[in-house]
């Protein structure tokens, strides 16, 4: 029997100092190496995953998950098992939008059903510090 899984390109994500009003995203790619399609689900650590019907996952449009400072979009999908081609890959976006000045750290985890999933340790700053307001978008005046 094959086992699905998934691996993160990035299992170490530094996001050093981020803008309260100045949310960064950073990409990763996930990937499924095995043959078996892997359905998956960010879940917290230590929490249990509540995975949906697979036909609801494979929906191009999911919606994010928030876990603390950090959203995550899309927050569950399916990554098609590879047969004899290249491994399918998806890519996410893990977003840092702090709501406190300090350090923030959070786990990651991307859950598999009936399968091996991965985990992704994320940290960053969330600062006033004006230097770093950059990023901030700009309202539109009408």
């Amino acid at each position: 029997m094959i086992h699905p899984a998934i691996t993160a390109d990035k299992p170490f994500i530094h996001y050093n100092a981020v803008h309260m009003s100045a949310p960064r995203p950073i990409e990763i790619v996930l990937t499924n190496p095995t043959q078996a399609d892997a359905q998956w689900v960010l879940v917290e650590e230590g929490e249990e995953a509540k995975f949906g019907p697979l036909e609801a996952s494979v929906a191009l449009d999911q919606p994010p998950a928030t876990r603390g400072a950090f959203t995550v979009s899309p927050g569950r999908g399916v990554l098609r098992g590879s047969g004899m081609e290249i491994p399918k890959q998806q890519r996410v976006k893990i977003t840092m939008h702090p709501t406190t000045a300090g350090t923030v750290t959070q786990r990651l985890r991307f859950a598999v059903r009936k399968g091996r999933g991965c985990t992704v340790h994320v940290t960053g700053d969330g600062v006033y510090d004006e230097h770093q307001e950059h990023n901030i978008k700009l309202a539109t005046l009408r």
